[in-house]
């Protein structure tokens, strides 16, 4: 009996020092249907010299590239890297580094872009938001544009695709400019309200372990957070909201099996939050003239996610993990 005591008050000790508790202080900064926590995990950044694994991808720069995301468009097991030129037009870079086009229309442009499975055919399909259409998916099987949204003004600076409600389907995450911040599963519901300050950037990961996909949101006038959709909580990651996150992304950068945020800080530059050891990790130290868009993903395919970024005056980069 003595033994079987002992070793419950080790499992309990145990659990309590590996599992992170995600717990703080209320704030109403957000009135919204979610409870927001505060964690404060980024009191320190950690900087790491890792500039020699930065490969370019493309030169082209002077036109800009405002958005990018990464997914399996051939179905052959390879992460190809969608992206959106101001003046090209949107389309993918294959294995053999070359760029088939899925869209000709450059002019008057696209603020978002993101890659998932959103009918449920197993297929990646790419979601876009043209500012003169509105909000749509291209599906990867018979490249079809299917509108979920005809709303093109004032605009929908962010998106993403994932599965937040473990349904087994990829649900469509959107900022609405004039709305707030709403998922799409058939129909939209709003997840919250508060669409004055804005919200530049959004992303989905599993940043708690338990097999569901959570929204992570830069928020304009709060910082950077990410809530469990499950549960209905909201978790910041990182207070610092004035300078602004233009851009963010999750995987697992590190190849720990935990999924981590990738985000661009504009006072700060690039790095990636550890969300097992709550540690922040540099990248690229330039801060200006700044990253318009970020994305995730093993584009290598050898096993672990790369950071893709596009910077302004650079190009498009990718970050090899380590």
């Amino acid at each position: 009996m003595k033994f079987l005591k002992a070793l419950l008050l080790f499992l309990f000790i145990f659990f309590l020092i590996t599992i992170p508790v995600y717990s703080g202080t209320s704030i109403t900064s957000l009135q919204a249907k979610s409870t927001i926590q505060d964690t404060y995990y980024s009191k320190s950044f950690v900087i790491m010299s890792t500039y020699d694994r930065w490969n370019v991808i493309h030169k082209n720069w002077e036109a800009g590239v405002p958005a990018v995301s990464v997914g399996d468009l051939n179905n052959n097991w390879q992460q190809n890297i969608v992206a959106y030129y101001n003046n090209w037009g949107l389309g993918y870079r294959t294995s053999n580094n070359q760029w088939p086009k899925l869209h000709n229309a450059y002019s008057p442009g696209v603020t978002s872009v993101a890659v998932g499975d959103i009918n449920g055919d197993s297929d990646q399909d790419v979601l876009v938001y043209f500012n003169n259409w509105g909000l749509g998916w291209r599906s990867a099987t018979n490249d079809q544009w299917t509108k979920v949204h005809d709303n093109y003004l004032p605009g929908v600076p962010a998106v993403s695709v994932g599965d937040v409600n473990s349904d087994w389907k990829e649900e469509i995450i959107a900022y609405f400019n004039n709305w707030g911040l709403g998922i799409y599963d058939e129909k939209w519901a709003k997840i919250h309200d508060d669409w004055k300050q804005g919200v530049t950037s959004i992303a989905t990961g599993d940043l708690n372990d338990d097999w569901n996909q959570d929204i992570i949101v830069y928020f304009n006038g709060w910082g950077l957070g990410w809530l469990d959709y499950k549960t209905n909580k909201w978790y910041k990651i990182h207070n610092n909201w004035e300078a602004g996150v233009p851009a963010v992304a999750s995987g697992d950068i590190n190849g720990d099996g935990h999924d981590d945020v990738v985000a661009y800080f504009v006072d700060w530059g690039l790095g990636w939050w550890n969300s097992y050891n709550n540690k922040w990790i540099k990248v690229y130290n330039n801060w200006t003239p700044g990253v318009s868009s970020i994305a995730v993903g093993d584009i290598d395919s050898d096993g672990k996610d790369d950071i893709i970024a596009y910077f302004v005056h650079k190009g498009l980069l990718w970050y090899k993990s380590p």
